[in-house]
């Protein structure tokens, strides 16, 4: 599928229900006046500003529908776009800016404060301003290796890296995947979304809930997940672990609230524990577990089968081929990163003879299923999908000239750190650490501090033993 043929599937679905936000689930938006709306804001940023086509466009803003509008208009315009996690730091979405050379910064009011060479305001940019309808145009050329999305994901070395992926990474990886997951397309009518768009995953399924022509609703806000299923009361639920663990416990209390339509679940992020499958199933819910890289568009794989192979993360996804070189889960499939933006010692590190190292220990079973062992690189991944990088928290632990050495690891799927600072005392680390972490979005903070007494235990070139 190519991008004109997404658009043209749109417009062909016409009055038919297509996305709303769950918060909000009267006002339920058609295919129609979508693409509608979508055109005229396409028409509106070339006229303020030309000349579009390559250009770095970021986008920064809450969960809303101008989002939605906003994406779709950007790739009519062929830009190139750069969507920001308005979950990161004020000093990581400042690097981000930067580093990305965006040239327009499209922002909600709320992200007003941030700067950038031109800067609109994304409400303005996205409303609805004359009833027009526009024709669909599929005559327009597509270059199969242009540069469409930078999506910044935290790395090992602590700031966010640019992960550059050209256009069919983009439109493709759903389509070549449909036939498998065709147990349940036909039967999904409402399906519920809480990973935001400038995840690869929830990408990956706006992109695809569009072309299976569901009814999309759209996660406002965290806070506000259990109210929204008790509204919507959908059939299919895209999440992470976390909320599956929540769905599980209110079906284990004899509660529905919002479960009581819900026959599927689609997982990523980590695995799910096979208790919590098997209870679900019970109840007619099937769980199915995928895994995947921003670096391959979200290709990996995909475990249909979570209870009988519950520890396993499944076998490969369509156009997908995983190895396993000097024990790590090595992926290649044809929705691969061009690299990382502007920093090719980091691309060549990873990406080697076509094949992504992922920094995940594995091996594949006689049955194909694939599994994961350790983890070669220090990245933490969290139940709700989030990767923090140790790195990042352990230089802003340094800051403190007190702490002479640490480790940031995950503990109980929250992030903890165990320090070494001689010259001071318990309660003047822990101080610090309150207020570092009043400073960090709540995935990367610091729950759980321990004060040793004595140095680290040391590699042969001197780097700390990471022993966890």
């Amino acid at each position: 599928m190519t991008m004109y043929e997404f658009f043209k599937n749109i417009i062909e679905k016409q009055d038919r229900k297509c996305v709303c936000f769950a918060g909000d689930s009267e006002k339920f938006v058609t295919f129609r006046e979508y693409y509608d709306n979508v055109c005229e804001c396409a028409e509106r940023i070339r006229t303020i500003c030309p000349d579009l086509k390559g250009k770095h466009i970021g986008i920064l803003s809450e969960p809303s529908y101008g989002y939605l509008v906003m994406m779709a208009a950007l790739f009519i315009n062929r830009s190139i776009i750069v969507p920001i996690n308005h979950f990161e730091s004020e000093q990581n979405i400042s690097y981000i800016i930067e580093n990305a050379d965006i040239d327009v910064l499209i922002v909600s009011d709320r992200f007003d404060k941030y700067t950038s060479k031109k800067k609109y305001s994304l409400p303005e940019m996205t409303k609805r301003a004359n009833d027009r309808h526009y024709e669909y145009s599929g005559d327009m050329d597509e270059c199969i290796d242009e540069t469409t999305l930078i999506l910044f994901t935290s790395g090992t070395t602590g700031k966010p890296k640019g992960v550059v992926l050209p256009l069919p990474c983009v439109f493709n990886i759903f389509e070549g995947n449909t036939a498998r997951f065709n147990d349940f397309t036909l039967k999904v009518s409402s399906v519920y979304i809480t990973v935001p768009l400038y995840h690869v995953m929830g990408l990956y399924y706006w992109l695809g809930s569009f072309r299976c022509g569901w009814n999309m609703y759209l996660n406002s806000e965290a806070g506000k997940i259990l109210s929204e299923l008790r509204s919507i009361k959908p059939n299919l639920i895209i999440s992470t672990p976390a909320l599956i663990q929540v769905v599980d416990t209110l079906t284990r209390n004899g509660k529905h609230d919002g479960t009581e339509n819900l026959n599927f679940i689609i997982s990523g992020g980590a695995l799910l524990e096979k208790g919590m499958v098997e209870r679900l199933k019970q109840k007619g819910i099937e769980c199915i577990n995928s895994y995947g890289m921003t670096e391959t568009s979200g290709a990996g794989t995909v475990n249909f089968d979570v209870v009988g192979h519950a520890d396993s993360i499944g076998i490969p996804m369509y156009d997908t081929e995983i190895r396993i070189i000097d024990g790590e889960i090595c992926i290649k499939s044809g929705s691969m990163m061009k690299g990382y933006y502007k920093d090719e010692e980091a691309t060549s590190e990873c990406l080697i003879d076509g094949f992504m190292h992922t920094g995940d220990l594995g091996y594949i079973a006689d049955d194909g299923y694939v599994y994961i062992t350790g983890r070669k690189k220090n990245l933490i991944i969290l139940s709700g999908g989030e990767n923090v990088s140790p790195e990042e928290l352990e230089a802003e632990l340094r800051k403190n000239l007190l702490i002479k050495e640490c480790v940031v690891f995950e503990k109980n799927d929250r992030i903890a750190a165990e320090v070494y600072a001689p010259d001071s005392n318990e309660d003047d680390v822990k101080n610090y650490i309150a207020e570092l972490n009043s400073r960090l979005p709540v995935f990367k903070r610091i729950y759980s501090v321990d004060v040793r007494d004595g140095e680290f235990e040391k590699t042969a070139n001197g780097k700390i033993k990471r022993i966890r």
